[in-house]
């Protein structure tokens, strides 16, 4: 019997798989872990869609992040996530209506609104 818990930023999620084969057992574990992660990148990859449109392009989102930042970043963070680096400035070429805690809740917890909401 595998109990797992996973956890993303200040929530977590339990579950238990019990079965008689072992090798089953942690196929099933890794299956739900799979599952959860791509659970997480479907909510950054939304966020991060929100963020371009406020933005108007990605190539204007990029020029608002500044630095060495490129469309193909851009590009490359809607199939993978942003990294947590990158969270604060796509905060700042929002003007906060896109929140480090929208993009990365696994790094940055769910954020004060969905805590109030929760509350």
């Amino acid at each position: 019997m595998i109990t797992s818990t996973t956890t993303m930023g200040s929530a977590s999620v339990s579950f238990v798989i019990s079965a008689k084969d072992a090798k089953f057992e942690a196929a099933l574990d890794q299956s739900i872990r799979a599952m959860l992660n791509d659970v997480l990148l479907r909510v950054a990859s939304a966020s991060l869609q929100e963020a371009i449109a406020i933005c108007g392009t990605q190539t204007e989102l990029a020029r608002r992040i500044g630095g060495k930042v490129k469309t193909g970043h851009i590009y490359h963070w809607l199939r993978n996530r942003v990294p947590p680096e990158r969270c604060a400035d796509i905060e700042r070429a929002t003007e906060g209506r896109v929140t480090r805690h929208d993009l990365r809740p696994d790094v940055f917890g769910a954020g004060p609104a969905s805590l109030q909401e929760a509350g």
